[in-house]
């Protein structure tokens, strides 16, 4: 459900297309940044590296660690907008093209965690070679769980909004009075003429 959006863009200049519709729905169900961060700094992962470092089994000591995680040394915003411009550029639009799109998502993804393990070194990762290497290292472990917690809660939000639209479906529902009832009569019957409508004009495609 992350890659695929069955919709197509209306083509409008003066209106939201397709496109900008899913690209707002997607950035306002997403977690930001620093909330994804929070969450590796919970993760198991997380904790080894700086369990490493407290036992001075790695040349980065707990605070470097830290760092690694820290928006003013390390560019996680940039690195969360371009996870989340890569989903909108690869979304699958039909079964056809959808495995193709996703595997564009994961190279672009591979790109990006090579991308920001390799940029913005801070002084005392440029020491030595093996202190670059290790600092490489745990950049890139986090910009995968990154991704991971960024694609979770995309897809939690989606089930979320399932989970609420079947707790809706299934309560019984009455109009408040007469006027209230013949309207939803009348959206009702318009609603199943438009969708005939629809089954005879496909039924009419050679």
């Amino acid at each position: 459900p992350l890659l695929l959006n069955m919709s197509e863009s209306s083509g409008s200049d003066d209106e939201f297309d397709a496109d900008d519709v899913y690209s707002m729905d997607l950035y306002d169900r997403t977690a930001t940044g620093a909330e994804i961060l929070d969450k590796i700094r919970e993760h198991p992962t997380f904790v080894s590296f700086r369990s490493h470092a407290e036992n001075k089994w790695t040349v980065l000591s707990v605070e470097q660690i830290e760092a690694t995680l820290d928006l003013n040394i390390v560019d996680w915003e940039d690195f969360h907008t371009k996870v989340l411009e890569s989903i909108v550029c690869n979304k699958g639009t039909n079964k056809t093209n959808a495995h193709r799109k996703a595997t564009a998502y994961m190279n672009a993804c591979a790109e990006l965690k090579v991308s920001i393990s390799r940029s913005n070194l801070p002084d005392f990762a440029k020491i030595t070679e093996h202190h670059s290497n290790e600092w490489s290292s745990a950049v890139y472990t986090f910009a995968c769980l990154f991704i991971e917690e960024l694609e979770r809660s995309v897809n939690k939000a989606i089930d979320d909004l399932s989970t609420k639209i079947d707790s809706i479906l299934a309560t019984p529902f009455e109009p408040l009075d007469e006027i209230h009832a013949e309207t939803i009569y009348y959206i009702v019957c318009a609603s199943l003429e438009a969708a005939d409508r629809w089954r005879i004009r496909g039924q009419l495609r050679p």
